[in-house]
């Protein structure tokens, strides 16, 4: 359930009014649409017009690394020695239209399947590198 959608479509709550305002029904005569007439009471009001598919693919955490030979590692005196490149929320594959579709799987009991993410930001994504050495 994508509760924050009420608030980027609706009128009343214009500190999070996006462009999708514009594709609701009866705004500036542009006839019936499949969404809910533009009041504070059809946007607010539960129902399945704001249950949508959750499910995703997340490239949580990913690294990639090499080890150097021990036959060059011997030449100068290491044991070992990587090098690597990470990353952490590379990618999120999803038809979720809310901010994060996981968001929805934390909190209280009663909220659990439901976004309400007014005040979450998205996940940062995170790039390291990285170098191991050992004598």
């Amino acid at each position: 359930y994508n509760s924050t959608e009420t608030f980027e479509n609706s009128f009343y709550n214009d500190y999070n009014t996006t462009s999708k305002i514009f594709e609701t029904s009866n705004f500036n005569g542009n006839g019936v649409t499949d969404k809910p007439t533009q009041n504070l009471r059809n946007w607010n009001s539960i129902s399945s017009y704001h249950v949508q598919d959750g499910s995703y693919l997340r490239f949580k955490n990913v690294q990639l690394g090499y080890s150097l030979p021990k036959s060059i590692l011997s030449k100068i005196n290491m044991s070992s020695a990587r090098i690597f490149v990470m990353a952490d929320n590379l990618l999120t594959i999803t038809k979720y239209k809310g901010i994060d579709p996981e968001t929805a799987l934390s909190g209280n009991v009663q909220s659990k399947g439901v976004d309400n993410s007014t005040y979450r930001y998205p996940l940062s994504r995170l790039y390291s590198v990285g170098v191991n050495i050992e004598f």
